[in-house]
C-alpha cells in the first residue's frame, strides 16, 4: 500500500471515510502487508497480517539511504533491518518513482526474490504511456503525464527540474473533476505555482458539476496563479507555448491535455 491521501472527494464525505476505505482493504490481507511507513496513516492501521513498512524515514524496515538524484537518475542504497541490502542506480526521475522503486524492493525481497534479480528488474523498467514521458525536440522538452492532483503535480514539477536542470519550466493543466479542483483549489495553485510559468485550460465540454455546492470556475485557479494564461487546444494556443521557449513545458491531466502537446510537437 503506497500512500493515504485525500481525493475523489465526490464520492468520500471526509478524511476519515476515506480512510475507512483503506482499512476495509487491509482487513481482506491474508498473508503479508508492505506499507510505505512515511506515510501518516498507513502506520496506524489495524492490519491483522503480518506487515513490514518501506521508506526514507528512520524506523522503516525497508529504508533508502544515501538517496541522491541528478539528470542520470536516482541512486540509493537499501538497508533491512539497519543492514545493508543493495545499492541501486536507477534512470528514472522523481519522488514518486524513488519511493516506488523501493517498495518494489520490499515486496520482491519479501517474496524471496535475490537482490541481484529485484535491481535488475527495476534497471529494465522502460515507463508506461502518460507517467513523465519525455520527449526532446530540440532546445526544448515535452513532458506528458497524468497527474491531476496537486501532490502529483508538484512532483512531476520538481522531477521536471531535476531532470532539466536550469531550463525554464512550463507548467500546463486541465481540471477534470469540478469538486476535485473546489476542495483543492489553494492547493492546486500551490503546487502549479512552483513553475516559472503556468498555463490553463478549461474543464471538458462533458464535465459536470456534482452538486449545487460546486461553484468553482476555471477563472478561480487563473487568479490564484500570477501570470497565467487560458489555452485551447488549438493551433493558436499552440504557437503561444511555442514563444515561451526554449522550455520544459510538462503537460498534466487525466484528461485529452496531450493533444495540445501534440500540436506544439508539430509547430517544433
Amino acid at each position: 500500500i503506497t500512500n493515504v491521501e485525500l481525493d475523489h472527494i465526490d464520492y468520500y464525505k471526509d478524511m476519515d471515510d476515506y480512510i475507512s476505505a483503506f482499512q476495509s482493504f487491509a482487513d481482506q490481507i491474508k498473508k503479508e502487508a508492505v506499507i510505505c511507513g512515511d506515510d501518516p496513516y498507513l502506520k496506524d492501521l489495524h492490519y491483522s497480517c503480518a506487515h513490514v513498512s518501506y521508506g526514507l524515514n528512520e524506523g522503516n524496515d525497508y529504508q533508502a539511504k544515501n538517496v541522491s538524484q541528478s539528470p542520470e537518475g536516482i541512486v540509493y542504497d537499501v538497508y533491512y533491518k539497519d543492514e545493508f541490502v543493495h545499492h541501486v542506480e536507477l534512470t528514472e526521475i522523481g519522488y514518486p518513482f524513488l519511493i516506488n522503486s523501493l517498495g518494489v524492493f520490499a515486496l520482491a525481497h519479501q517474496m524471496g526474490m535475490d537482490p541481484d534479480e529485484i535491481v535488475a528488474g527495476l534497471r529494465s523498467y522502460k515507463g508506461i504511456a502518460r507517467r513523465f514521458v519525455c520527449e526532446p525536440i530540440g532546445e526544448n522538452v515535452l513532458i506528458d503525464d497524468y497527474a491531476h492532483h496537486p501532490t502529483a503535480i508538484e512532483y512531476m514539477i520538481d522531477a521536471a527540474r531535476k531532470r532539466y536542470p536550469g531550463k525554464k519550466i512550463v507548467a500546463l493543466y486541465k481540471p477534470d473533476r469540478y469538486s476535485r479542483l473546489q476542495y483543492f483549489l489553494d492547493r492546486f495553485a500551490q503546487s502549479l505555482n512552483t513553475a516559472d510559468q503556468v498555463c490553463l485550460l478549461d474543464f471538458p465540454k462533458n464535465a459536470v458539476r456534482e452538486d449545487e455546492t460546486i461553484t468553482v470556475t476555471i477563472d478561480d485557479l487563473l487568479d490564484r496563479c500570477p501570470g497565467s494564461k487560458l489555452l485551447q487546444i488549438d493551433e493558436q494556443s499552440a504557437r503561444t507555448l511555442k514563444e515561451m521557449g526554449p522550455a520544459v513545458y510538462v503537460f498534466m491531466s487525466s484528461k485529452d491535455i496531450y493533444l495540445l502537446r501534440d500540436l506544439l510537437k508539430n509547430i517544433l
